[in-house]
């Protein structure tokens, strides 16, 4: 199962090449992410409530083309793995006109208590995920090489 999620490219996550800084991809993963869970399970502040923590423990991203100020993204993000202290999201970034693959990426996550220890997800919340399970996106998608056109 994926999420699906629309985002305008603002202004202000632009560089000076015109064209979406890098690090921004992460809070897109991060939108992507918030989008699903509210989307096939709960929102994050459900799980705030209790004091448990969903940490990054690792992150990946592929640029593939550019985006711009003022594009329309589309962000579909999966559960691609999980354990019983931690899962896997991916993620795919398309440009909603065209559906240009932009990037493509991943983030790894463990459950964590207040005082940051890890704790196991319990066997209800892996009950209603497992379902939810998808293959990775292929990191290179859609990607040229180097000096092909």
């Amino acid at each position: 199962m994926k999420s699906r999620v629309e985002r305008r490219v603002i202004f202000a996550e632009t560089d000076a090449m015109r064209i979406v800084y890098y690090a921004n991809y992460l809070k897109y993963f991060e939108i992507g992410r918030a989008e699903f869970f509210r989307e096939f399970d709960a929102p994050f502040t459900h799980y705030i409530d209790k004091g448990l923590y969903l940490a990054v423990t690792e992150t990946a991203a592929r640029y593939h083309r550019p985006a711009r100020y003022d594009d329309m993204l589309i962000i579909e993000t999966s559960l691609t793995r999980l354990g019983r202290a931690t899962l896997d999201m991916g993620y795919v970034i398309t440009l909603k006109d065209t559906g240009d693959l932009i990037s493509t990426g991943m983030t790894g996550h463990a459950i964590l208590d207040e005082s940051g220890r890890v704790r196991r997800f319990d066997p209800d919340f892996i009950g209603r995920l497992r379902p939810l399970l998808s293959d990775p996106p292929p990191a290179r998608a859609g990607a040229r090489r180097r000096g092909e056109s």
